[in-house]
């Protein structure tokens, strides 16, 4: 066999290797999906999404900084999150923050943001002994802009959703001027399986339910 014989049938014998394992993976997560806490099978892009952002109780939030000398530049931050209570999930992230906030502050200068959630907070990973960075684990980045909620039905539910979720935000009011704000989502991304990642339409997004 010459060596550009053995160079191809290397490189044939990684590809299908590569092919094996990424389908080993597919049949190994439809197995658990019967389990309480499994998310929907990887193909289900929408439903997917829709799991982990309510299954999750914080995420990255990413402003365009007005801080520290790099006006202009991408800063992110910790915030927690609730898309609803546990028994009912709207998809939109609710948050609960305090006018001095550094990104807040970020905010009144351009309100325009990302927010990704992973599912590594999750059981499905760690009971998987998945890294954070492996496709497998579910990352949805949804983008769009921040707003305070002024609605007074719409603000006594994200009260209730953060309250009943983050139970140690009840207090938070009493010391500083906090105040629910949400995401008016424009744009969901995500990846949660080997290849390249995915938009979801937000009709689709919106439609999906994963307390069904």
């Amino acid at each position: 066999m010459s060596a550009l014989q053995s160079l191809f049938f290397c490189g044939f014998l990684l590809l299908a290797i590569t092919f094996s394992l990424a389908h080993a993976s597919e049949d190994a997560k439809v197995q658990f999906f019967a389990k309480n806490d499994d998310p929907p099978p990887h193909k289900k892009l929408a439903l997917t999404a829709r799991y982990v952002i309510h299954k999750s109780d914080w995420g990255i939030i990413g402003t365009t900084s007005t801080h520290f000398g790099r006006n202009g530049l991408p800063f992110t931050n910790i915030w927690s999150m609730a898309d609803g209570p546990v028994d009912n999930s709207t998809g939109i992230p609710y948050f609960y923050v305090v006018p001095n906030e550094v990104s807040v502050e970020d905010m009144n200068s351009n309100n325009e943001a990302s927010f990704t959630v992973s599912e590594i907070g999750l059981d499905y990973c760690k009971s998987n002994q998945f890294d954070a960075e492996d496709p497998r684990c579910a990352r949805i980045t949804l983008m769009g802009k921040v707003v305070a909620v002024k609605d007074p039905v719409e603000k006594k539910f994200a009260l209730n959703a953060l309250f009943t979720r983050h139970p140690e935000m009840v207090d938070w009011s009493e010391a500083h001027a906090f105040f629910p704000a949400r995401m008016n989502i424009e744009m969901v991304w995500m990846l949660d399986f080997f290849g390249p990642g995915h938009v979801v339409p937000l009709k689709d997004y919106f439609e999906a339910n994963p307390l069904a």
